[in-house]
């Protein structure tokens, strides 16, 4: 009997372990921009919808400056992007909050463009849970384990050439395998570049060239992936084209026009591609339209395989997200509008913030939930699906630039002072 009890609570322990341990790897990470599935949705769970100094926060870690960088999470780690004064910091922390290490990516931090929305420290981490690579203003380009040391470092402006935008560098590299891929598009040669993760080494880069003019030939936007059985395909947008790469020659496949149909001259486009494994979401920018693509197309598809075009209530800047079969187009004024993913039918637009302040982080889909914030501090929370309901609104009060990342049952909402981690008690 004695045997027969210590069998019986071994094997309720061990099925204890097996639990915590499905439950730890059934967690998503958030390794990049778009988060796991480069959609800005995740699983998450048991989410809470207000937030504050007294609702919900679990921790909050003091930082020096304001940045667009979306945070990146991986198991225990955490990376943050910062200013401090005119330098420029990558922070490791762990999940309660407490700092690792922090190393110096670079000098010379300025804000960028008239708004001085832009900084030097706009580009998002990116993880692979094993090394993480940070871009910043300068152009120097980093990559550490995750014990904080450097494996490699280079300046983008001597590898490829130097970068001119008006407000400096706004998009984050890609990570899909084993390269980093960079959509190169600016005043100068443009290209689309891949860079082998290991040694920041070029394995092939891809002149891009197109009919665009003065601030149109910039872009802000950052590529996303499209796979196939056979291959992949790195879609970028920007320079008044949207185009279509292969993943390991570089060779293009694709390219859509009409992502400057007015001829503007100073369209520079923020707003990044994204993809469902069916179709290819393009946006232009200053109330252009967002154009579904058609997954599969060779040559110039701006008519085959465009499906559907919306141009009512589009975005300027913040990306859309893609859930369940629906397309979540969040517009800079506190407008959402939600479409059918492969239709294009909206089945709503409605105007759901109630304070000031542009929305510039894109929107994020957790536990039934959408997820806003607001560069004025605002944290809206909508309910996901195709009827409009408000589910929470809180004022932090502090300036926020960049998207909310969302792990498990965890939000962290990166402001101008600080880096917060919100959840239920």
């Amino acid at each position: 009997q004695q045997r027969g009890g210590r069998r019986a609570a071994l094997t309720t322990l061990v099925a204890g372990w097996l639990g915590l341990a499905a439950a730890l790897a059934a967690a998503e990470n958030w390794p990049q921009f778009r988060g796991p599935h480069g959609t800005f949705a995740t699983q998450g769970r048991d989410l809470p919808v207000e937030f504050g100094p007294d609702k919900n926060l679990i921790w909050k870690f003091a930082l020096p400056g304001h940045s667009a960088a979306t945070p990146a999470v991986w198991d225990d780690h955490i990376f943050v992007c910062t200013p401090d004064g005119e330098k420029v910091f990558l922070v490791a922390l762990d999940l309660a909050g407490q700092e690792r290490w922090r190393r110096e990516l670079g000098t010379g931090n300025k804000k960028l463009g008239f708004n001085g929305k832009n900084n030097f420290a706009t580009s998002s981490p990116v993880t692979d849970g094993q090394h993480v690579w940070q871009l910043i203003g300068t152009g120097e380009l980093a990559c550490f384990d995750f014990a904080g040391n450097e494996k490699w470092k280079l300046d983008l402006n001597e590898l490829i050439a130097p970068y001119k935008t008006g407000f400096g560098i706004g998009f984050t590299p890609l990570l899909y395998k084993d390269a980093l891929y960079l959509p190169f598009l600016h005043q100068g040669e443009s290209s689309v570049v891949a860079l082998d993760k290991h040694s920041g080494k070029i394995k092939w880069k891809t002149p891009r060239t197109t009919i665009a003019e003065e601030e149109s030939k910039d872009a802000y936007s950052s590529a996303c992936v499209m796979e196939y059985p056979d291959h992949a395909e790195i879609v970028i947008c920007g320079a008044d084209l949207a185009n279509a790469y292969d993943s390991e020659s570089g060779k293009e496949i694709w390219s859509h026009g009409d992502i400057n149909p007015k001829r503007n001259k100073t369209l520079r486009i923020v707003v990044s591609p994204i993809t469902d494994r069916e179709r290819i979401y393009v946006s232009s920018a200053k109330r252009g339209p967002v154009y579904a693509i058609r997954a599969g197309g060779q040559g110039d598809v701006t008519s085959s395989h465009r499906l559907w075009t919306c141009e009512k209530d589009t975005p300027d800047v913040p990306t859309p997200a893609i859930d369940q079969g629906l397309v979540y187009l969040l517009r800079e004024n506190g407008v959402m509008s939600v479409l059918d993913a492969a239709s294009g039918e909206p089945h709503y637009s409605e105007r759901f913030a109630t304070a000031t302040g542009a929305f510039s982080a894109s929107p994020v889909v957790a536990d039934g939930k959408v997820f806003l914030a607001s560069e004025g501090g605002l944290l809206v929370v909508l309910a996901a699906g195709t009827k409009y309901e408000k589910l929470g609104e809180s004022d932090l009060g502090e300036l926020i630039m960049a998207t909310p990342v969302v792990v498990d049952n965890r939000i962290y909402v990166r402001t101008e002072k600080a880096l917060y981690c919100f959840g239920k008690p």
